[in-house]
Formats: structure tokens, C-alpha cells, sequence
């Protein structure tokens, strides 16, 4: 049985006869619970808990869940005097197992005192305590303090809680962080660093089980760590419950401190004694210099081959076991011997798994040929070869692997075993693969594009494609690629920079963006000049960084743009010609209306004083007459007639030209519909009943408001009551309704039985002076519908007819409804 093996089975007989013992003891101890307390323990048996994954001695799990170290031995004692069950939730980081704790997925956490977890939980009164101490090379001696120290360079663990007190403390020190306390205690041993600041215990051991005898402690700080457990802020009787049981544990941890912590830290010597002794020391030992220097002599070779050797194998292990690649040894029956860490994260199997185990076993796939070739080639010849072929991992994958493999020679020159080195390159591989696609594709879009393009290298063309080929008039390939790239290009280019110049520019500015577009002039192989428009792309080919030119002839676009510029200019020549004649007419117009305005408004004043004068004296007249012959008084009738119609024309004439000047005043209020229409219906009816027209009104009576000008709205209504009167036939009919329309609008309709207009009759209604189809030789105005228009979009309304020829017409007029009343 080896030594280690020895001292794993003693340590484990005494951690089972010592807690044992102390379970034994704390079986009888009374914690004194509280009531509360008590009642709490029975309705929570167990509770969940975590620590460090990684810390031993003080705490770790293993590959199966168990959970070990002194905190493991310290949480058993606790389970028996209180009967809590520890129900462990094993995690693969510290840090996984801190966020556990701080979103309460477990109720206690193993944790130093002085953790920046507070906030998130309560600590319980310390149970161990333990120095920060100084590793060091072994060839230094004892260290008082960091102090004394701080010139050289110092490592701190990542994540440590006391790291921060130490840096807080020393802010002078530039501290080297490392990831765990192995990579720190290989990097004093191998010189990286000059020291590590660490707990005593955990320090210890892991030097004892990395088996550096080059590392020791040297010195201790200011500083220690003081172990307790964190539970959560909610459970405080679990917080009493464990500070009790503590109290008790404490009283005779020794035992098991003393079992896990292998090493204390170098004392301070007392130097004056230590004199005194190796004075005498030397007087003893000087009688036998003499005799004992031949023998030295022969010695110091073999003992100094030896340490070379010994730190040299000390070296390798480091190495192997902290290398990415894999590294198996095999015997010379291609078995395994050796294997690290990395070959485990490869293929899945631990050591203890694969030791004397033959690789077709484990790891190679039913096919084995290749592989037993190669390792009877290795044997053979006894020279290192590489190789690439296929495995199987633990959980039945295929992976490709690189091999790296070197026979292990003897004195006697025979093969003694192998030596192999072995990286997983299935994704590597599967990424190359994906590249040559990726190339292959390019390639056949390149070639197969219609559109013409070139690579080019070092400003120097490498390959183009046919379509590049036939638009620059080259006879083949190989032609084009021997010409100098000044000759497809003139030059100058239109903006007047040079050609070969702007070219690097462009090519420049296309490696910093990675894309580039612009314009170009191209020179055919006959020389002719054509306009093309270029995108120069980087690209990577076969880890060649290149410009790919992709481009296309513009020309006929180029010279439809100048044309479209030049007709461009020739029509804003002409909408400027045609501009200033509209505004001439448009000024001419307005002075045209002005003087018709101010025209007809004159003649219209005018012409009413005679007008009036001409009815006064006929109807004088027509008194005078009373009693005379009936010829006279039908004469005297239609000057009467006559007079009325000029006059009322005249009053239209004078609205129309206040209209369409702007000049008229309307006096807008809320206006009672009933009374507007009663008003306008007793004006018409001498008409209606002189021609014997029946009107029939479903209006009268409701009560709605419309915002308008009275007076301007009767005058609507009396105009299209009077035309339906008048173009109506004997005997018809004339009806009144209105409607309240979706958008809150007021709809009033007059519908007649005449004759109906066709739809080119429809379009001359509101043009001035336009009788259609006058019947009964009615007379008229010709505007009395246009004033109408006008005046109804004055009130903010609208205006409508809807006619079917030989059925009658529907007049309306639509306003904004205010409310009933």
C-alpha cells in the first residue's frame, strides 16, 4: 500500500472514531431551548443548506454530492444536539452558491464573519478562527508582516472575504489576483509570484496535497478569518438554535482541527542561542570535514542530479495537470497509466475510470483500424507522429480529436510506454468546414454572376469572372489580370482628382468601413470611357484579407440623368414664363372684376331711383285708369311687370357684386328654422296658389337652430321655393323635409313635380345669367341659384340638387345643427 493511500485510510478511521465520540458526547448535552424555539425545531426537521464547492480543508463536495471538511464534521455535531437535518444543495462554484443565499433558495450558508452577504442575512457568533498567513518560496525565511513584504509580489484569492480587509489595509500594494488558492500556491512555487495570503488551514493542506516541497508558510499577518454560518433574515429561532448549539461545539473542536490542519506557520527563531549552538556545532563537526570531503564531494553530484530531477518531474506534473490538452500516458499494452484533468473535461471519464483501462474500452469507436496502425507505427519506428481521428466520449458522443503522440525510450533503447497530447476539434473542424463552404460558394457566385467583378490584392488584380471579362472587351482571363489597372481607368476622373490616387483613397476607406460605394469612369480595352458605379467589399479568403469590386455600367443611366437635368431646367424655364403670364392675367383679372364691380355697383345705384320713378307713375296710372278699356290697363300691367323684374334684377346684380367683392355683411346668430321657413312659405304661397301648385310642408313645426344670418337664409329658401313654384307643372306639387345627417348636420330638401334636368343641365345651374328649359314663359334673373351658393358656403353650409328628367328635382341646403329647442 503506497503512503498516500495510508495516510487517506487513517484519516478517514480517525475522522469516523473521533466524531463518533463527540456525536457520543453532544448526544447528552441540554441546549436550553426556549419554548418558541422548541416548537419551531418540530414544525422544521430540516433546512436546506450550501457552502464552497472548492475549500477544503474547511468544507467541499465531492464528485457525488458528499459534503466533507471541517465544516461538514462541525454541521454533524450540530444535527445531533438539536436533531436539524442539514439537507445539503451541492453547487460547482462559490459563486453559484452565494447567489443561492441571497435569492433564499437555501436557509443557511457556511461563510466567513466578515462576508458582504449582511444584507442579505443574518451570522451567527463565529465556531472557528483561523490566522491569514504568509506561503512563500522555501528558501525564505520567517516574514513579520506584510510589511516587510511589500515590495514584491503578492497574491490574493478572487472572492475571498477578507481580501478586501487586506486591501483596504494596504492600498499601496499592488496585489496580484488569482482564482483559487491552487493557481496561487503553483505560482510561488514556480516563481510567478513572491507570495500568497491565505488562511493557515486551508494553506496546509492544499500544499501537502499538491505535494510542493518547495512552498512553506513563513510568517503570519494581522489578519484572520472567522467561520459562521448565514441564515436567512426571516428565520431567527433557527439563528438562537445555532448560536446555542455553537456554544456547546466550540468547547471541544480541537479534535478536529488538529486532524485536518497539517502544518503551522515558521516561528520567530531566537538567533543569539541559535549562535551559541552552531559554534559548537562547528567545532564537533570540523574533525570530521576532512575525513567526510572526498565522500561530499561524491555526493554533491548524484544529490544535485537528484534535486534537477526532482524539480524537473515536480515541473511536469504542474504542467500536465494545468495544461488545456489532454495527457494520457499508456503502457506497452495501450493502457492507461496517467490521466490529467483536461483529458477528463475531453472525454468525459475521471482517472480512476480510465486508469488500466485499454483505450478500445473507453474512448475509440468500433472501427479501430487506423488507430491501432498508428500506435504499431509509433512502436516501430519510436518516432512522434500526429494524427487526427475520431472518439467516443463518456456519454456516447463522436468527437474528432488531434492527436499528438511520443514514445517513451529506455536506456536500453526499447519502448517503454507513450506519451500523448490530445486536443477536441470537432467545433474547430466544423467551423473550417463551414469556411470551405462558405468559399466554394463565393466562388461559383463569384464566377456564375452576371453582374462584372474582380478581386484584387495588394493593388494588384487576382482573379475576375467572366461577366468582367466581356464588359471590358478582354480577350480571356489571364489577359485582363496582366493588365496594370491604369489602363481601365482615364487620368482623371470627372470631379478632377487622379485616377490611380483616388483609387487607393477609395480601396483605403473601403478596409476602415468594410464597404464602399461610389462612382467611377471605366476604359474599355478600346479605349472608349464608360461611367460604371463600384462596391468595394473586404473580404477573407483562405485568411487572405482582399477587396472584392463589384460593379455595373451606368452609362445609359448617367446620360438619361443629364437629359432629365437638361429638360429639367428647360421646364423651370417654362413654369417661370408661364408663372409671370398668370400673374399678369391674374393681376389683369382682378383689375377686369374690380371695374365690373365697381360697374355694375354704380349702375345698380343708377338705375334704381328710375326704376322706382317708372312703377310709381304706373301704378298712378293704373288708378287713373280705373274704368278704362281693358287693352289699356294690360298695358299698363306689363310695365308694371316689366319695372319689377328689371328692379329685382337690379338688387341681385348689386348682392352678386357685393359677393363676389367681399363687401357683404352677413349677421350671423342662432336661427329658428320654423320661423325662417313660415316667413318664406307666406311670400311664395300667392305664387303657388296663382298657378294652383300644391305645397306640402313636413318641415314646419320642429323646432331646430341653425347658426346662419337670418335674413340671408330666407332669402335661400324664398329662391328655391319660388324656381320650384315656377319651373313646376300645372297642378304639381312641391314637398318640404328635412333630416339630421350623421355629422350633425341639418339637411332641408324641396322636391318639385316638374319636368327634371339631365345632368349637362345640372352642370349650368350655378353659372350666372343660365336659364334651362324656361317653361311658361317664366321670367327670371339667371342668378338667383348662383347668389343662393354663394350665400349658403358664406354660412359655412353646402348646396346640392339631385334630378331625374321627366320626375321633378330635389333642391337642398345642409347646415351645421346647433341644438333643439
Amino acid at each position: 500500500m503506497s503512503i498516500l493511500k495510508f495516510r487517506l485510510l487513517f484519516l478517514s478511521i480517525s475522522i469516523l472514531l473521533s466524531t463518533t465520540f463527540l456525536t457520543n458526547v453532544y448526544a447528552k448535552t441540554n441546549l436550553n431551548l426556549s419554548t418558541s424555539e422548541q416548537h419551531w425545531l418540530k414544525l422544521h426537521p430540516g433546512i436546506t443548506f450550501t457552502g464552497n464547492p472548492n475549500w477544503l480543508p474547511y468544507e467541499a463536495f465531492d464528485e457525488n454530492g458528499n459534503y466533507l471538511g471541517i465544516v461538514a464534521e462541525h454541521i454533524k455535531l450540530i444535527e445531533n444536539i438539536t436533531g436539524l437535518e442539514f439537507k445539503k444543495s451541492p453547487d460547482k462554484s462559490w459563486t453559484e452558491s452565494t447567489e443561492k443565499a441571497k435569492q433564499g433558495l437555501v436557509d443557511v450558508l457556511s461563510e466567513t464573519n466578515d462576508s458582504d452577504l449582511k444584507s442579505h442575512l443574518n451570522f451567527t457568533t463565529p465556531y472557528i478562527s483561523n490566522p491569514i498567513v504568509i506561503a512563500m518560496h522555501n528558501s525564505q525565511n520567517y516574514v513579520e508582516a506584510i510589511s516587510k513584504i511589500k515590495n514584491k509580489k503578492i497574491a490574493l484569492i478572487k472572492d475571498y472575504g477578507y481580501a478586501a480587509k487586506i486591501r483596504r489595509k494596504y492600498p499601496g500594494i499592488a496585489f496580484i489576483t488569482v482564482d483559487n488558492i491552487q493557481d496561487g500556491l503553483i505560482a510561488v512555487s514556480t516563481r510567478k509570484v513572491d507570495a500568497l495570503l491565505c488562511t493557515l488551514a486551508l494553506c496546509s493542506y492544499t500544499i501537502s496535497e499538491l505535494g510542493l516541497n518547495n512552498v512553506k508558510i513563513t510568517g503570519k499577518t494581522e489578519f484572520d478569518t472567522k467561520l459562521a454560518f448565514g441564515v436567512q433574515k426571516n428565520l431567527p429561532e433557527l439563528l438562537s438554535i445555532l448560536n446555542k448549539a455553537i456554544n456547546e461545539i466550540t468547547k471541544q473542536q480541537q479534535i478536529i482541527l488538529d486532524r485536518w490542519i497539517k502544518d503551522k506557520f515558521i516561528e520567530r527563531v531566537d538567533y543569539t542561542l541559535l549562535i551559541q549552538v552552531v559554534i559548537i556545532s562547528l567545532i564537533l563537526l570540523s574533525i570530521l570535514i576532512l575525513r567526510a570531503r572526498r565522500l561530499r564531494q561524491e555526493l554533491n553530484d548524484k544529490t544535485k542530479t537528484e534535486k534537477e530531477l526532482r524539480y524537473l518531474n515536480q515541473s511536469l506534473k504542474l504542467h500536465r495537470e494545468h495544461t488545456h490538452l489532454g495527457a494520457i500516458e499508456w503502457n506497452m499494452d495501450f493502457e492507461v497509466v496517467d490521466w490529467n484533468n483536461a483529458a477528463e473535461e475531453i472525454f468525459g471519464f475521471t482517472k480512476e475510470e480510465m486508469l488500466n483501462k485499454h483505450a478500445t474500452d473507453r474512448i475509440l469507436p468500433v472501427d479501430r483500424t487506423v488507430v491501432e496502425q498508428i500506435w504499431n507505427d509509433l512502436l516501430r519506428t519510436k518516432v512522434s507522429n500526429r494524427s487526427t481521428n475520431q472518439n467516443i466520449t463518456k456519454d456516447g458522443h463522436t468527437i474528432l480529436c488531434e492527436w499528438y503522440n511520443t514514445p517513451l525510450v529506455g536506456q536500453n533503447g526499447e519502448v517503454v510506454g507513450v506519451v500523448s497530447l490530445v486536443s477536441d476539434i470537432t467545433e474547430q473542424n466544423k467551423l473550417q468546414t463551414k469556411l470551405v463552404q462558405s468559399d466554394l460558394r463565393f466562388r461559383s457566385l463569384f464566377n456564375l454572376s452576371p453582374d462584372p467583378a474582380w478581386i484584387i490584392e495588394n493593388n494588384k488584380f487576382v482573379d475576375c469572372n467572366q461577366a468582367a471579362i466581356d464588359m471590358l472587351g478582354y480577350n480571356n482571363k489571364e489577359e485582363f489580370i496582366n493588365t496594370h489597372p491604369s489602363k481601365l481607368s482615364p487620368e482623371y476622373q470627372p470631379d478632377g482628382e487622379d485616377s490611380f490616387s483616388k483609387a487607393e483613397r477609395m480601396m483605403q476607406l473601403a478596409k476602415e468601413k468594410g464597404t464602399n460605394r461610389f462612382e467611377w469612369v471605366h476604359t474599355r480595352a478600346n479605349g472608349n470611357n464608360f461611367f460604371a458605379e463600384v462596391t468595394l467589399s473586404l473580404i477573407t479568403l483562405e485568411n487572405r484579407p482582399l477587396i472584392y469590386c463589384g460593379w455595373r455600367d451606368v452609362s445609359e443611366r448617367k446620360s438619361s440623368e443629364s437629359e432629365l437635368k437638361e429638360y429639367r431646367a428647360h421646364l423651370e424655364e417654362l413654369v417661370q414664363e408661364r408663372t409671370a403670364e398668370l400673374a399678369a392675367a391674374r393681376d389683369e383679372a382682378e383689375h377686369a372684376n374690380k371695374v365690373k364691380s365697381e360697374f355694375l355697383s354704380h349702375m345698380s345705384h343708377e338705375l334704381r331711383t328710375p326704376m322706382t320713378a317708372i312703377i310709381g307713375y304706373a301704378q298712378i296710372l293704373e288708378l287713373d285708369m280705373d274704368g278704362g278699356s281693358e287693352s289699356s290697363l294690360n298695358n299698363i300691367n306689363e310695365i308694371l311687370n316689366a319695372s319689377y323684374h328689371l328692379l329685382e334684377l337690379i338688387n341681385e346684380l348689386l348682392d352678386l357684386t357685393k359677393i363676389e367683392a367681399g363687401r357683404l355683411q352677413l349677421r350671423m346668430d342662432m336661427v329658428s328654422l320654423d320661423d325662417a321657413l313660415k316667413e318664406s312659405l307666406t311670400l311664395v304661397k300667392p305664387q303657388a296658389d296663382k298657378r294652383e301648385i300644391d305645397i306640402v310642408d313636413n318641415v314646419s313645426g320642429k323646432k331646430y337652430l341653425i347658426y346662419a344670418d337670418f335674413i340671408r337664409v330666407k332669402q335661400v329658401l324664398v329662391n328655391l321655393l319660388s324656381n320650384a313654384v315656377k319651373y313646376n307643372i300645372e297642378h304639381g306639387h312641391v314637398s318640404l323635409t328635412c333630416e339630421e345627417t350623421e355629422n350633425n348636420k341639418l339637411k332641408i330638401s324641396i322636391t318639385d313635380s316638374g319636368e327634371g334636368l339631365t345632368d349637362d343641365e345640372i352642370s349650368k345651374l350655378f353659372v350666372s345669367f343660365e336659364r334651362l328649359n324656361p317653361v311658361n314663359n317664366v321670367e327670371g334673373t339667371g342668378i338667383g341659384l348662383v347668389i343662393s351658393k354663394h350665400l349658403v358656403e358664406l354660412m359655412g353650409g353646402t348646396i346640392g340638387i339631385s334630378s331625374i328628367p321627366g320626375e321633378g328635382s330635389t333642391f337642398w341646403i345642409e347646415f351645421s345643427l346647433e341644438k333643439e329647442v
